[in-house]
């Protein structure tokens, strides 16, 4: 007995397989629905700091309610539409297959001549990255607080350690943090208008930050969320 063997004949069409990653559909989004939610919900989480989570949780539970969320099952590089009706036609596979082959190589050459090490090396040294021809980024690990370095510095260094210039720098120190006003010009609350001026400043379609939250769901916020 023998086992079964599956042979493929003829040239096989790679499908490049991607990493599912929801992404958000920012063009078909039902903004007046997102925006109302939001108002009606907000009310419910005091505005504090303690709370921003509470904020961050709301404003993507409500995007997800309304507005589509997909990623990228599977594609061909360089396929086009009109590949479709011509992949069912035995006849045009050369030409099909000598077709892709050409736009791969011409989208290789752009991309090769797009490369600019000098003014936007990120994109070149991506590239060499998916290649294996560059070394891979590992995010240091720091762990060293500034306050143990320079605890390390004054224990190792050679000079005596004045005691009384220390004191004396530590009660100018306390002079100087009594008499700051409470209530300066960076203690105080930013203004409606400095928030609207800093969303105007902002740009929409860009990614999202650190919280995962893009600027868009920001720029249409009610007034309720504003204050």
């Amino acid at each position: 007995q023998h086992k079964p063997v599956i042979i493929h004949v003829g040239i096989e069409i790679p499908v490049m397989a991607v990493k599912r990653v929801p992404r958000w559909n920012l063009g078909k989004v039902a903004w007046d629905s997102f925006e109302a939610k939001v108002e009606k919900t907000i009310s419910q989480i005091p505005p504090t700091p303690k709370n921003y989570d509470r904020f961050l949780a709301l404003l993507i539970s409500t995007g997800k309610n309304n507005i589509p969320r997909g990623h990228r099952k599977g594609y061909i590089p360089c396929w086009t539409p009109n590949c479709y009706e011509q992949s069912e036609d035995p006849a045009a596979a050369s030409a099909l297959l000598d077709a892709l082959d050409a736009a791969r190589r011409q989208r290789w050459i752009e991309c090769v001549e797009s490369l600019d090490f000098t003014h936007l090396s990120c994109r070149a040294w991506g590239c060499l990255r998916k290649l294996g021809a560059a070394n891979p980024v590992v995010a240091p690990d720091v762990k060293v607080k500034p306050d143990a370095i320079a605890a390390y510095l004054v224990g190792n260094s050679k000079g005596p350690l004045n005691k009384q210039y220390k004191q004396e720098v530590k009660h100018q120190l306390r002079k100087v943090m009594t008499a700051c006003p409470e209530s300066s010009a960076l203690s105080t609350h930013f203004s409606s208008e400095e928030l609207a001026t800093a969303l105007a400043a902002t740009k929409k379609g860009k990614a999202a930050g650190k919280d995962g939250i893009p600027p868009d769901f920001l720029h249409h916020l009610g007034p309720r969320a504003h204050k």
